[in-house]
């Protein structure tokens, strides 16, 4: 399993198991299926899994989805195939804003360190770790920025252009 990078600049290893379409569910394993088999197995996959997580892909379209679809997923994995890909960005930001989703949001795939503020902005909690990432570049650019000019659902706080405070 790969390791994990959090907000708070920690590594930790992924606990959570990626399944084919046609694997079955271990119980005692948190398990992220894809987005046609949460939506036709929902229920069941709730109550065979330890935890379920939901994986997006880029292309999928959020906006024609109703609020309570990810109801019951405890982390929902979005994927930026390559860094110049940024629709995993509005996603993240569908999510937050207009589909409510107040849990897990992992990054996945081509992951770059100058982009985890950015990430961090749109609502995303989680990061899969990319191999050439240093620990120490994570803490770096999650100090660089400490106030933001723009209002989203998660990220540094709100800062008036012009006020020093």
């Amino acid at each position: 399993m790969p390791d994990v990078l959090n907000p708070d600049g920690r590594i930790s290893n992924d606990p959570w198991l990626t399944l084919d379409d046609d694997q079955s569910v271990p119980s005692a394993t948190p398990v992220i299926v894809s987005l046609a088999r949460w939506q036709a197995q929902r229920d069941a996959l709730l109550g065979q899994a330890e935890a379920v997580g939901v994986l997006i892909e880029n292309t999928e379209n959020l906006d024609a989805l109703p609020r309570d679809t990810f109801d019951g997923a405890g982390l929902i994995a979005l994927q930026f195939p390559a860094f110049t890909d940024g629709r995993a960005y509005s996603q993240a930001r569908v999510l937050r804003e207009r589909l409510g989703y107040s849990g897990t949001l992992r990054a996945c795939g081509e992951v770059l360190h100058d982009q985890l503020f950015y990430m961090l902005r749109c609502g995303f909690d989680s990061f899969e770790m990319p191999a050439n990432l240093k620990p120490e570049q994570v803490e770096h650019v999650l100090r660089t920025f400490s106030v933001a000019y723009q209002p989203t659902a998660s990220g540094p706080r709100l800062q008036r252009a012009g006020s020093l405070g």
